[in-house]
């Protein structure tokens, strides 16, 4: 049987714990490493994201400014055919009451 006190299994003993540690070691790192690079990609795809949001918001002011301009053509058209109708409508009425007093 080997004594477990003896200079040669305390030695082999050591470097079986040295050998353990640097490998639990060594997986850590990288585990934090491929975590510090997922981390630094979540936040470039954040950015990415960010980004992405302003430009359609400012699409979207784009938009909405435009549909307001055309909004307050439209009622200015409208407005401009009404007075026109208007306009016609009384010159009818004229000319019937004209056409009466003959």
């Amino acid at each position: 049987m080997t004594d477990l006190n003896s200079p040669n299994v305390v030695v082999a003993i050591s470097s079986l714990i040295s050998i353990i540690c640097a490998t639990i070691g060594s997986l850590y790192v990288c585990r934090m490493a491929a975590r510090k690079d997922t981390i630094q990609e979540l936040r470039d795809k954040i950015i990415a994201q960010e980004v992405i949001i302003k430009q359609l918001n400012e699409n979207y002011d784009k938009l909405y400014a435009r549909l307001l301009q055309e909004r307050d053509q439209a009622c200015r058209g409208r407005e401009s055919l009404q007075n026109e109708i208007d306009h016609l409508r009384s010159e009818i009425k004229e000319l019937r009451e004209y056409k009466k007093d003959k």
